[in-house]
């Protein structure tokens, strides 16, 4: 597999050979993956559950990290302790860049806020924000995904790896983009499909509260809560199904770069 896997292809070229090893691997996924992705998806279909939805968030967090420390075995074929010191060190790098957002608006705010003058121009400023980190969120986040797979794959450190690795993402953007493009529409076209009966569902629930807001009774029966859940986590279980299709896609991506990379120095 790392033979066929350290090889330079097209984005075209990694979508065939990521779908190809997703198939190939298929039942080896289920049998690894079906009971931590089982409890993400019924954490999730929790969140609409009245009396258990405010635990569902903690569950979801919970099934998650162990399901992502079953995905990483996948593909590095690590021990579980490793895996989940990487899964917890990728999460807390990810609340840390969110935070860093977070706290970059807040101070924009605060600042247009506390100064009168400067106060009617306060939507102004968040709205140009928010466009800036629209900018670096697609510049950076390609190179990011590159990244966060060349971690799960290779044994290195996020402090020593995290730069050189968007600056490697970054000579390769354009294909990544390609990439991201090509599976985007695939995985879009798959998941209107598989979102249908949530949607019709949602449709049902709406047009119901706007007849309770007009006086007339209760359109729904008492089990449509049981059954929007059941929706919930069937539809969640088909994308944690296709987000295994789109790292597979993206493991193949990693070994084109990589490879490029390796023939680029030995020029």
């Amino acid at each position: 597999m790392k033979q066929e896997l350290y090889k330079t292809r097209s984005a075209a070229a990694c979508v065939k050979a990521g779908n190809k090893f997703f198939n190939a691997n298929l039942s080896r996924m289920v049998r690894r993956l079906w009971l931590p992705a089982l409890c993400v998806s019924v954490a999730t279909g929790c969140c609409y559950v009245p009396y258990v939805r405010f635990v569902s968030p903690l569950l979801i967090l919970l099934a998650g990290v162990w399901m992502a420390t079953r995905v990483f075995a996948f593909f590095n074929e690590k021990d579980s302790r490793a895996n989940l010191t990487k899964v917890l060190k990728l999460l807390l790098l990810s609340l840390l860049l969110n935070f860093a957002a977070g706290a970059i608006g807040g101070f924009v705010w605060g600042l247009f806020a506390s100064v009168p003058s400067l106060a009617p121009y306060t939507l102004y400023a968040l709205g140009a924000v928010a466009l800036l980190f629209m900018l670096v969120a697609v510049v950076f986040g390609l190179p990011y995904y590159f990244f966060v797979m060349k971690y799960i794959v290779e044994d290195i450190s996020i402090k020593k790896s995290f730069w050189p690795s968007l600056k490697k993402g970054l000579r390769h953007w354009g294909m990544l983009f390609v990439l991201f493009l090509i599976t985007g529409l695939i995985l879009t076209f798959i998941a209107l499909i598989a979102l249908m009966p949530l949607i019709v569902l949602s449709i049902a629930q709406s047009l119901s509260m706007q007849g309770l807001m007009m006086g007339d009774a209760a359109g729904l029966p008492a089990s449509f809560v049981w059954l929007m859940a059941a929706t919930i986590a069937l539809t969640t279980l088909l994308m944690l199904l296709l987000e295994m299709w789109f790292v597979s896609v993206l493991y193949y991506a990693y070994g084109s770069i990589e490879q490029q990379e390796a023939e680029r120095k030995a020029k």
